[in-house]
């Protein structure tokens, strides 16, 4: 059975055709199919009920700035609609599509415009989000609610959408989330994990958020093939990884961002054990055979720090990796002596030679440096990091054998040239 709403001007906008979809879904039946073809419609809709709810020539769903729009607990496919304007509320989450307590839900090609929330499952199993465009509110970036929300959910397929001017994309206490070719723009934290596991983020742009991806207390975590640039503010990252064990993070590039990479406990101490690169593959890493995370394969550009590093943070197995144009290579709270392991990364200031052609510098790559030697004594000489002291500071250390500082670490293999553009068309194996 499938009922048709036109939208006919003799209709008045603000309460027949209000009127006439809810009596549509009122008087559906599990598994019937409502067309929506055109016009303007109040919110405050409850779809429960085994639906689909297609909307032709861009249906408007208005919620007038009450509460939330949409709610859904039933299986049901949504799409092809403009919502727009829900409440202000954050301690009441208003949103424009929420969902909870169900499976096997669709929401696709829709817009919204002016959300606190836009799309918030709650407790759901099965479901897509799709090709959607998600702006939120003009408002500060503390007051906003999130583009999309997860909040235990299991095998959600989050693909194609753009988010913009929205506080966060939120995925807690979730397992099982595709979250791939998105765009998260002009936001605070892109995408951000919270205890959930077993998730993957592959192809997507985060552009000029506060944070591109925070990873918290979580394992089992690929990210691939993604831009992660123009987190530009104080404490603006590329990703950032807080208690964060078996994550593999390949084929990237982190550009223009003040950090592009920060470590805090991660992965989880357990021991200060690591394996050789070679046995720190990304299956035994991903899956927990090998305690760790692999940073591999990823271009560092133009960030103001490459990597930040909290103790305890090892081992992360940093591989194959481009550094370059970055102010500072990495950044190091009270270590002496790093524990991690680096490898076959090219860097930037290696004065090395190629002497065998094998495409690898003949000798280590060491990261040595007087003045970072001189901040863990005295970090109140920070404000001096971009001055011409530190330069002097340096160029001091090389004349002077006697001053200069045990290498915080080493490569023992650096590659001899970069490759800036690798990432992009790389054709990396599929992890499955």
């Amino acid at each position: 059975m499938t009922f048709e709403i036109l939208f006919l001007l003799i209709f008045s906008v603000q309460e027949s055709s209000a009127d006439k979809l809810n009596e549509a879904i009122q008087k559906s039946k599990d598994g019937d199919t409502i067309i929506v073809r055109g016009g303007k419609f109040q919110g405050n809709l409850e779809i429960n009920k085994k639906l689909k709810i297609i909307g032709l020539n861009k249906p408007v769903i208005d919620g007038q700035g009450k509460g939330t729009i949409i709610k859904i607990t039933k299986p049901a496919e949504f799409r092809g609609f403009i919502i727009k304007n829900t409440g202000n509320t954050l301690e009441n989450e208003d949103s424009a599509i929420f969902v909870e307590n169900t499976s096997e839900v669709i929401i696709e090609e829709n817009l919204f415009e002016d959300v606190l929330f836009g799309i918030y499952l709650k407790s759901v199993q099965f479901g897509v989000i799709k090709k959607n465009k998600i702006k939120g509110k003009k408002l500060d970036i503390s007051q906003r609610g999130d583009g999309i929300r997860l909040w235990n959910t299991r095998d959600i397929l989050i693909e194609e959408n753009i988010i913009e001017d929205s506080r966060d994309a939120v995925i807690w206490y979730s397992e099982n989330v595709t979250f791939n070719k998105n765009k998260v723009l002009n936001s605070r934290y892109g995408l951000h994990y919270m205890y959930s596991n077993n998730n993957r983020l592959s192809e997507n742009e985060f552009i000029g958020n506060v944070v591109g991806t925070f990873i918290m207390f979580s394992k089992n975590i690929l990210v691939e093939n993604s831009v992660f640039g123009g987190a530009k503010e104080l404490s603006g990252m590329g990703i950032g990884f807080k208690d964060a064990s078996a994550v593999v993070v390949r084929g990237n590039l982190i550009a223009d961002n003040t950090v592009g990479m920060y470590f805090a406990n991660s992965p989880e101490y357990i021991t200060e054990e690591k394996v050789s690169p070679e046995d720190a593959s990304e299956e035994k890493i991903i899956t927990g055979k090998v305690h760790g995370n692999l940073i591999k394969n990823n271009v560092f550009a133009f960030n103001t720090v490459a990597l930040r590093i909290l103790p305890p943070s090892f081992p992360n197995y940093i591989i194959e990796n481009t550094f370059w144009g970055n102010i500072i290579l990495c950044e190091f709270e009270q270590v002496l002596e790093d524990k991690n392991l680096w490898y076959s990364n090219y860097y930037e200031n290696y004065r090395g030679f190629d002497l065998d052609g094998d495409g690898f510098g003949d000798f280590p790559f060491r990261y040595e440096s007087l003045f970072i030697k001189l901040l863990l004594d005295y970090p109140e000489i920070r404000f001096l990091y971009f001055s011409p002291l530190r330069t002097l500071f340096e160029y001091i250390s090389n004349v002077l054998p006697f001053l200069k500082p045990e290498a915080i670490f080493s490569d023992q293999k650096p590659k001899i040239s970069p490759e800036f553009f690798g990432w992009k068309n790389r054709g990396i194996e599929k992890w499955n």
